[in-house]
Order: C-alpha cells, then sequence, then structure tokens
C-alpha cells in the first residue's frame, strides 16, 4: 500500500487493498 487512505482502508476493513479507495 503507497498511501496513508489505503492503510485507513485495510483498518477499515472495507477494502483488501487500498488502492480504489485512495483512487476515490
Amino acid at each position: 500500500i503507497e498511501s496513508i487512505s489505503g492503510m485507513l482502508a485495510m483498518r477499515l476493513g472495507k477494502l483488501p487493498d487500498g488502492k480504489d479507495f485512495r483512487v476515490g
């Protein structure tokens, strides 16, 4: 994971990887 948003996505458990999350 390259971004903090990606780490947040994993911590929230909403996404298996933060890539889509950081794009949004």
